[in-house]
C-alpha cells in the first residue's frame, strides 16, 4: 500500500505523513494486551550499559534539535533565502537527518527532487556523485557532502554532513534518559512496528 502511494517525485511531506501514519494505524488496530516483543532478562544488565547522560544533557539536546528545526523553517521563508545557498544547503539536509527512518534510500527520491527538479545541480553530477559513494559506507550520508561540495565547495560539503548527521545524533542523546521506559511502553513499541512497516514500504518505493 505504501509503495503504491509514494511515488518517486512525491513532496517532501509524505515522507514524515506516510511514516507517522503507519505508526498510529499500528497503534489503533493492534490491542494493548496483543503480545509484544520484550527484551530477554538474560541480557538485562548488557541493556544497562549506556553512556552516562543525564536527564538534563538529554532534554539539552532535544531542545538544540528543536532550536534548528525552528531555525531552518524561519530561515527558509526569508525572502533571500535561496541566494543564500549555505543556507539552502542547511535546510535542505536538516530536513534529510530528520526525516530519515529504515535507511537513506527512503529520502532519495525527496533529494533528488530537492536539488535536481529545482536545477541547483544537474542530473548528471548528482547520478555521478550517487554511483561514486555506493563504495563507501552509508553512501546516502556521503552523497549530502558530495551534493554540498557540487553546489558550494568544501564549505558546502561540511554544512551538508553537519546538517545531515546533528539530528540523529541529538535524538540519540536525547532519549538515552528515556530509554529504559520507552523499552518497556507497549504502546511505544506497537507505535515503532507500525512505522518499520511504513518505512519499508518506502525503502521499496525509493528502489
Amino acid at each position: 500500500f505504501v509503495t503504491v502511494l509514494v511515488p518517486g517525485g512525491s513532496a517532501a511531506w509524505l515522507y514524515p505523513a506516510v511514516t507517522l501514519a503507519g505508526g498510529l494505524t499500528e497503534w489503533i488496530l493492534t490491542n494493548s494486551s496483543d503480545e509484544v516483543k520484550t527484551f530477554d532478562p538474560a541480557r538485562e544488565s548488557e541493556m544497562k550499559v549506556h553512556p552516562p547522560i543525564s536527564r538534563f544533557w538529554g532534554n539539552l539536546c532535544l531542545y538544540t534539535f528543536l532550536i534548528l528545526c525552528v531555525t531552518s523553517v524561519i530561515l527558509s521563508h526569508l525572502a533571500n533565502f535561496r541566494k543564500v545557498q549555505l543556507f539552502f544547503i542547511f535546510n535542505i539536509f536538516l530536513r534529510v537527518g530528520s526525516l530519515v527512518f529504515g535507511g537513506g534510500q527512503v529520502l532519495l527520491p525527496f533529494l533528488y527532487g530537492e536539488v535536481v527538479e529545482s536545477e541547483w545541480i544537474s542530473k548528471d553530477v548528482f547520478m555521478y556523485g550517487f554511483a561514486l559513494v555506493q563504495v563507501m559506507p552509508g553512501p546516502l550520508f556521503n552523497l549530502s557532502a558530495f551534493v554540498g561540495a557540487a553546489m558550494e565547495g568544501p564549505l558546502g560539503a561540511l554544512t551538508a554532513q553537519f546538517a545531515a548527521y546533528a539530528p540523529g545524533i541529538l535524538l540519540v542523546l536525547g532519549l538515552i534518559p528515556r530509554w529504559y521506559k520507552l523499552r518497556s511502553s507497549t504502546s511505544a513499541q506497537r507505535f515503532l512496528a507500525g512505522v518499520n512497516a511504513a518505512a519499508a514500504g518506502l525503502i521499496n518505493a525509493a528502489v
